[in-house]
């Protein structure tokens, strides 16, 4: 097979292909280009595209380790897991494509590992702000991001510990209850909070 053309600059029949000289950006002449289609054709080397059904399955595939991956996981460590997912099918489309020839899109599987992450990532904080809203009904803030920094203490069955309890009743907190805004009782009952806690953890005082 004999192919005839041209390939000087001037009669501009040259075109970017992906196999260009990525330091000057070199051109091929279209001659080559046709030269190079046909020596695919002959050689039997032409890239090879999977059928709808079974890209269908490899999303399916990728949807179903994503999924255990979050479910397993908890975040951030579940989007550096879907990440090194990404990576890993990267690779394995990467040995496809140079030593089979076989050219599985990826733009799709990526978008899905991403779109999987991010969901997976929101709907858990979501879940934890709701928590601790819910605890700090309970529970002052403090405690609550101490437990956050340290579950470990929030142990089943709690801890043994010697302590110190304080029974003690308000004459007249009934009528002052009456009286006070509920913004005053409040400060009230903190201040006199504050002064016997000081009490109790005097030394010499049981």
């Amino acid at each position: 097979i004999v192919l005839i053309g041209v390939s000087a600059p001037e009669l501009a029949d040259l075109y970017l292909t992906p196999f260009y000289n990525s330091g000057h950006r070199q051109p091929m002449s279209g001659v080559e280009i046709h030269a190079n289609a046909i020596a695919t054709l002959l050689q039997g080397n032409e890239i090879v595209k999977p059928q709808l059904i079974f890209q269908i399955l490899i999303l399916l595939f990728s949807l179903i380790i994503s999924v255990i991956l979050v479910s397993t996981i908890k975040p951030p460590f579940c989007f550096l897991s879907l990440i090194g997912w990404a990576i890993f099918y990267g690779f394995i489309v990467l040995f496809l494509f140079v030593n089979y020839n076989i050219w599985i899109d990826v733009i799709l599987i990526f978008l899905q590992i991403f779109f999987i992450g991010l969901f997976a990532t929101i709907h858990y904080y979501q879940i934890e702000i709701r928590r601790e809203k819910k605890l700090m009904q309970f529970v002052p803030q403090h405690i609550v991001e101490k437990l956050n920094h340290k579950p470990e203490l929030l142990t089943p069955g709690g801890h043994r510990k010697e302590l110190t309890m304080l029974f003690c009743d308000i004459r007249g907190f009934t009528g002052w209850s009456e009286r006070l805004e509920p913004e005053e009782l409040v400060l009230m009952i903190n201040e006199y909070f504050d002064e016997m806690a000081n009490i109790i953890a005097m030394p010499g005082h049981d």
